[in-house]
């Protein structure tokens, strides 16, 4: 293989996960013919020394074509992120985009390497990624499947189709909220917790590339390509990820296959395999260890806190809510940022922050895993006076 895709890895302070991503990926074929490029995001307060230990690190690897590395002078994720993408693609034409989180199969340069030669012109595919959920694919005569739904663990772009992903704005979230059609298609054929990504993404709660690629994906109709069988592995559903919780659900068996992979000129999407993808993506019991509730409820009882209320509208206010029943909790009502007038959620009264501090509540408890420090940082600027019980790691 020629003119192999560039690597970027994109990494922070997690030293340990950051030498699992790199000898994985010197454990790949075509390695050696890969340029390397590693983007060092710069330390927050109070974390120099574990940035240090990371660009210490950095230096000492060997085994592509090249390594590069861009040690960035000011603090920020998403920035280190797109700014390195958009450097890449400006001079490669095409990127190979991972975070520190990320273990490769052997064959994990070879297959996206492949795809992306083959599927550059084609203009309903947006990217090729190495990742797909266990899905019982192996019947599938190709080694390659098209989805609807984008991940972007392990990824590759090409210049002239990354640009293409935006921003939601709120009239866009809001064509989606007001059409039962276009709301049934996304549930259905994408997965149930889009919804709600796409209205934080509008509202300005989130900023995430695979969220608005998401959307990109279901307005154009456009797909994704991935591997019929996995060649990624996400290790960073141990709580150290920036957006994940501490799960399992989406662990793989890694693919051994490693050259030779069987893409045809010409991919279709099935029904089949995108109900499948929407089904695995519904939240449920497996997106969060039941130790972020108890660690919850420890708290709340220790502290002898009975009124409370809840701030959140998904999977883990459900958990917590039916851990709940075996305690002596007054839940007051659940809060939502975009809480609209007279709206309710599992029984109880839906309300804002700002409008539950207006009626004296002084309880909150937040549950949400990956936005808890910045719900706990919007709480605290709202009233002082406020108690807040989050997941701590330490109690």
């Amino acid at each position: 293989m020629k003119n192999l895709a560039p690597i970027m890895v994109s990494t922070y302070s997690r030293l340990n996960h950051l030498k699992a991503t790199i000898q994985a990926l010197q454990n790949n074929n075509h390695a050696v013919d890969t340029p390397l490029y590693i983007f060092s995001d710069a330390a927050k307060p109070g974390d120099e020394e574990a940035i240090a230990k990371v660009r210490s690190y950095l230096t000492t690897i060997k085994g592509f074509k090249s390594v590069t590395i861009i040690e960035r002078k000011t603090n920020g994720r998403v920035q280190n992120n797109r700014q390195g993408i958009a450097q890449l693609l400006k001079q490669y034409g095409r990127v190979i985009f991972i975070e520190d989180d990320i273990f490769t199969a052997p064959g994990f340069i070879t297959f996206m390497n492949q795809a992306l030669d083959l599927y550059q012109d084609s203009p309903d595919i947006l990217s090729v990624s190495g990742y797909i959920p266990e899905l019982d694919t192996d019947s599938h005569h190709v080694d390659a499947l098209l989805l609807k739904r984008f991940s972007g663990w392990g990824v590759g772009f090409w210049s002239g189709k990354y640009e293409q992903i935006k921003a939601i704005s709120l009239d866009d979230f809001e064509k989606i909220k007001n059409s039962k059609e276009q709301t049934k298609r996304l549930n259905e054929q994408f997965g149930e917790d889009l919804f709600n990504r796409f209205r934080a993404e509008a509202l300005g709660h989130l900023d995430g590339v695979d969220t608005r690629a998401c959307y990109l994906q279901f307005v154009k109709n456009m797909y994704s390509v991935h591997p019929k069988r996995s060649l990624v592995q996400n290790t960073g559903n141990d709580g150290s990820g920036v957006h994940s919780s501490i799960n399992d659900k989406y662990e793989v068996k890694l693919w051994d296959k490693t050259e030779n992979f069987v893409l045809p000129a010409k991919l279709n999407s099935t029904a089949i395999i995108d109900n499948k993808v929407a089904s695995f993506f519904r939240p449920d019991h497996r997106d969060l260890n039941p130790m972020v509730i108890t660690n919850i409820i420890e708290q709340l009882n220790h502290k002898g806190i009975k009124d409370i209320c809840l701030w959140g509208t998904d999977i883990m206010t459900d958990l917590f809510l039916q851990e709940a029943t075996n305690y002596s909790f007054n839940i007051r009502c659940i809060m939502d940022s975009w809480a609209e007038t007279q709206q309710t959620h599992r029984g109880y009264p839906l309300i804002t922050p700002s409008q539950a501090i207006q009626q004296g509540e002084d309880n909150f408890v937040i549950l949400s895993f990956a936005s808890r420090l910045k719900m706990k940082s919007i709480a605290k600027k709202l009233s002082p006076n406020i108690t807040i019980i989050i997941y701590e790691d330490k109690l």
